[in-house]
């Protein structure tokens, strides 16, 4: 039997959840849409959120995306205790949300939706726009090739 001082959960064999939920509570108004929920997320593995309809996962997938604050409890990023103000001080800290929605681009693929709204890290191009001559007054058929854009 582990001592009271002891670390329990993943603490007791060195490993520091990647993300910890502490106690947390959502409420809208005298609606309580969350209460006591405290959920370890390891680094590296697959973590699934299942239940009923109206149980709250909506609620606290957007705690955890900083589109809502807690009501109470906090959560915990890499062992550092952190207060998500905004979607983008999740993103900041890695945490991107997929809904089940459908995809706000529907001509983008998976990546791209995840990544709208971000600002690319990485140094810009200059590009240039293909030249009149290369487009055709005609439509393009299937499968045919399009002028592109020279970028270097």
């Amino acid at each position: 039997m582990p001592s009271a001082s002891a670390p329990a959960g993943p603490e007791a064999n060195g490993d520091t959840p990647l993300l910890r939920l502490e106690n947390i509570g959502k409420s809208f108004g005298p609606v309580q849409a969350l209460s006591g929920i405290t959920l370890d997320i390891p680094a590296g593995k697959v973590t699934a959120l299942a239940g009923d309809n109206g149980a709250g996962k909506s609620t606290l997938i957007k705690c955890i995306a900083g589109i809502y604050q807690p009501t109470t409890g906090h959560l915990v990023w890499q062992g550092k205790p952190e207060h998500l103000h905004s979607p983008r001080d999740a993103t900041n800290l890695g945490i991107a949300t997929v809904y089940q929605d459908l995809a706000l681009a529907d001509n983008l693929d998976i990546v791209a939706n995840m990544l709208l709204g971000r600002r690319s890290r990485w140094p810009r191009r200059s590009c240039r726009r293909p030249s009149s001559s290369s487009w055709t007054s005609q439509p393009p058929r299937w499968g045919s090739p399009r002028p592109s854009w020279s970028c270097r």
